[in-house]
């Protein structure tokens, strides 16, 4: 079982994720325009406090590798199935893996299309606080609990240019490759007990009894259990959260916020350095998943990425 960061009560994560997605934002982006506003808008500087030497790993990403924005809507189905299938009738193996990530990616990238859509609204309102436009009293409480959230410190002013930049570092899509990977890794290529009883496809842990399920062999005194969510969607929206939201994982986001400030795509395999906290392993588990996406690229349909 890997070692989790995921701290905060299971019921709490996932009342508040529903609750920031509905409030609403009066002139701010729409759903069918974020994608405009993503590769356009120039970010602020990093500050001192984040770009630091924890940060070094983001300056070697070789720019000259990485794919410019290019603002595409990801195409997906109407229905989207959340029920996981059963992977283990597999008995071909190039098979089932098309088949895992045929199911997998479009959930994610469905997932990630509502992040970027806050990031989109975000974005909007960076633009009106540039162009010395005051915002309005619906504009700041949406700020602010976009702050509370994604559990943002440091910000008193949620109209300046140090919270925009700690929001934008939060507020943003996971590489999909990278979740396709961690998916696989974590949940055995959807066969784990826990991927089939709880939906749980990222070895997510909780820590409020009876949130999941408990795991064989737990130490003595631990409290931590195998969360169990509703469908596979649902795991896949704690995991971004996750991600985005805890201190574990700001190497993660701030090697992400380069990229995009440099107007280029973040890759799974460079923001995979910021998982090292993820797994007990540290590093080793960061090659495994950069291999994962290396050796499966072609199974995963996501084209030239």
């Amino acid at each position: 079982m890997k070692l989790m960061y995921q701290k905060i009560k299971f019921g709490i994560v996932f009342m508040s994720i529903l609750s920031f997605f509905v409030v609403s934002c009066n002139n701010t982006v729409d759903s069918e325009q974020y994608v405009n506003k993503i590769g356009t808008v120039d970010l602020p500087n990093l500050s001192n406090d984040i770009n630091s030497k924890n940060s070094i790993e983001a300056d070697r990403v070789d720019m000259n590798k990485v794919t410019l924005i290019k603002p595409v809507k990801a195409d997906l189905p109407k229905n989207i199935n959340v029920t996981l299938p059963d992977f283990g009738k597999y008995t071909d193996v190039q098979e089932k893996k098309r088949a895992f990530f045929n199911f997998m990616r479009p959930i994610i990238q469905s997932e990630n299309q509502k992040v970027l859509i806050e990031r989109g609204k975000v974005l909007g309102l960076l633009e009106k606080v540039n162009a010395g436009e005051k915002l309005t009293e619906d504009n700041i409480l949406y700020l602010k609990k976009l702050v509370k959230s994604y559990r943002v410190k440091g910000v008193e002013d949620v109209t300046s240019k140090k919270a925009f930049l700690k929001l934008l570092l939060h507020i943003d899509e996971v590489p999909v490759e990278l979740g396709l990977a961690q998916c696989a890794n974590e949940s055995a290529w959807g066969t784990s007990y826990f991927a089939k009883k709880g939906n749980n496809m990222f070895g997510q842990w909780c820590f409020t009894g009876g949130c999941g399920i408990v795991p064989r062999g737990r130490a003595k005194g631990a409290t931590h259990e195998v969360a169990v969510f509703d469908d596979v969607a649902h795991s896949v929206k704690v995991y971004i959260k996750n991600l985005n939201s805890h201190p574990a994982y700001q190497l993660l986001r701030t090697t992400r916020y380069k990229m995009r400030a440099a107007k280029a795509r973040p890759t799974g395999e460079a923001v995979a350095i910021g998982l090292q906290k993820y797994s007990g392993i540290g590093m080793e588990y960061v090659e495994t998943l950069r291999s994962m996406m290396r050796v499966n690229k072609d199974y995963m349909g996501l084209g030239d990425i």
